[in-house]
């Protein structure tokens, strides 16, 4: 099987940005799932991925990793089929190692176009791309559009899920807990806060929480962006038309990762894990922002039932059939009715770098492979930390 990989930032869809310029944490943390997911992959099928020429030590990286595979045992080879319908289009170069082909992308070349033709010659594609400016949604429309099989949620799913706001108001219609949030009407004259209440069964008093609201981009990534008011009002003054406004509710952020088996349309709940989050980071009015430290994990096995439960049903309310990636944030809080989902990712996320740790098996055979079974934890609980 040959698969095709994309990451957005290492892929080359930042050539009109000077690399000192892109944020360091978004490249950091698309640099280590590509890594991952393609080191994954390669050990039984080949792989081919773009890379941004501006990152030679990733090239490098990825070379490498494959050279070393090979000598553990690896299954397959590059295809060099595939190396000479890309080498013929002239704006691509490739290089093979191993089961990697890495496609040093051209500075005047396409990156899109480049990826859909480089993805119509593999059997699948996995994408890693932003919801910042509806680019995952985007990309991911362009290359079904070209007939690339994309392993990935429907174009609905991905286009609510992009949208923090649309997502909110999603949750809410499906009955699954949320907190309180509020965006701007901007189809009045005069833009106001229009607001969707939570779901929680229980929802945490004024004093037991706080007035503690956060300020987000309706089509955030990582924590980017993300302020903290500990006032309502001067939070829902401070939005602007393309944030919204979400109520802080008390607990530990989590996150599950979920795998989708196009083959018979099942799913596997990866262990949930906990999301390292500096908080102090994002407080005042202003310039500040939440900052990511990565993860740790496995979450306790009682707590595992609890965030499993909470993410089935977001999985299960999804329309269509389910492929691919699909990350679930949320808060676990002191019991299973304050539990509540944050947000939903359309792709894969960095739990994937400690979440592959804690098991003894390859996950990334799961995108193509029905398994009842859910993933065995082979560690015991918060063994594994990592970060981008």
């Amino acid at each position: 099987m040959k698969i095709f990989v994309a990451e957005y930032l290492c892929g080359g869809g930042m050539y009109d940005t000077p690399v000192d310029t892109i944020p360091p944490s978004l490249l950091r943390e698309g640099t280590a799932m590509l890594r991952s997911i393609v080191d994954d992959l390669s050990r039984w099928a080949d792989v081919c991925t773009p890379v941004d020429p501006r990152l030679p030590h990733l090239i490098d990286e990825l070379n490498q990793g494959a050279i070393a595979q090979r000598w553990e045992g690896a299954s397959g080879e590059a295809g060099g089929d595939l190396a000479s319908v890309i080498a013929s289009e002239g704006n691509v170069a490739v290089q093979e190692s191993g089961s990697v082909q890495t496609i040093t992308m051209k500075e005047d070349a396409s990156p899109l176009a480049a990826w859909v033709e480089a993805a119509l010659q593999c059997d699948a594609t996995i994408v890693v791309v932003p919801e910042t400016d509806q680019l995952l949604t985007k990309v991911v429309t362009m290359m079904r559009g070209a007939g690339v099989h994309v392993l990935a949620p429907s174009n609905a799913v991905i286009a609510t899920m992009s949208d923090k706001w649309q997502t909110a108001k999603w949750l809410h219609r499906e009955g699954i807990p949320h907190p309180d949030a509020w965006s701007l009407d901007v189809k009045r004259a005069k833009p106001v806060a229009s607001r969707i209440v939570t779901t929680l069964t229980q929802p945490p008093t004024p004093n037991s929480c706080g007035d503690q609201c956060w300020v987000k981009p309706r089509d955030g990534c990582g924590a980017m962006g993300i302020r903290s008011y500990h006032d309502l009002r001067a939070a829902l003054d401070a939005m602007q038309p393309h944030e919204f406004v979400q109520r802080h509710v008390p607990g530990r952020p989590a996150s599950v990762l979920v795998m989708g088996c196009e083959a018979d349309r099942s799913y596997a709940l990866l262990p949930a894990v906990w999301q390292c989050i500096d908080q102090d980071a994002a407080k005042g009015s202003d310039e500040g922002c939440l900052v990511s430290g990565g993860g740790i994990g496995p979450v306790p096995e009682s707590l595992q039932c609890r965030a499993h439960a909470l993410a089935a049903r977001v999985i299960d309310s999804l329309p269509g059939k389910l492929g691919g990636f699909v990350g679930i944030d949320m808060v676990l809080g002191d019991n299973a009715r304050h539990d509540s989902v944050i947000e939903v990712n359309a792709r894969l996320t960095t739990s994937y770098l400690g979440v592959r740790q804690m098991v003894h098996e390859n996950l990334s055979r799961r995108l193509f492979e029905p398994v009842l079974s859910r993933p065995e934890v082979m560690v015991a609980d918060e063994a594994i930390q990592w970060s981008a």
